[in-house]
């Protein structure tokens, strides 16, 4: 995750940061396997609003995203629909 991260800030994605639970570390990438809590997750807005993520998934050794078009109030953190 952190060589799909780096790369795409590189190119200009600005990554959300949270500060409450759960946090995302500088990068913006949210370490849930240290954690015990799931993948590592980053997230990040696309030109139209949409919340966007680079998934690592632990399982299958692949990077996945996430595609949410967000509604008025809406928190990325709790998106559960994973575009295999």
């Amino acid at each position: 995750i952190d060589a799909a991260v780096d790369e795409l800030a590189r190119r200009g994605v600005r990554f959300e940061h949270y500060d409450g639970e759960p946090k995302t570390d500088a990068k913006g990438v949210l370490r849930g396997r240290a954690q015990n809590r799931g993948p590592d997750i980053a997230w990040f807005k696309d030109p139209a609003g949409n919340f966007l993520s680079v998934v690592h998934d632990s399982t299958s050794h692949r990077q996945t995203g996430l595609l949410h078009r967000p509604a008025a109030g809406d928190d990325p953190r709790r998106i559960l629909s994973v575009l295999g």
